[in-house]
């Protein structure tokens, strides 16, 4: 994408911040909207991250 030097922004991390802030959030137990229960152990996750993450 072109854009002028002075009005261009670069998220070179962008992904991993992403990604940094959405475990944070889940382990403050903000947002989380499904819960997965592994062995009487419960975990809170973001139904968007487990889709994303999901085999094809």
């Amino acid at each position: 994408m072109a854009c002028a030097a002075d009005s261009c922004i670069q998220f070179t991390r962008h992904a991993s911040d992403v990604l940094l802030n959405l475990n944070r959030l889940r382990s403050r137990d903000i947002f989380t909207d499904v819960m997965i229960l592994v062995n009487r152990q419960q975990f809170r996750a973001h139904k968007t991250v487990l889709m994303a993450c999901r085999c094809n």
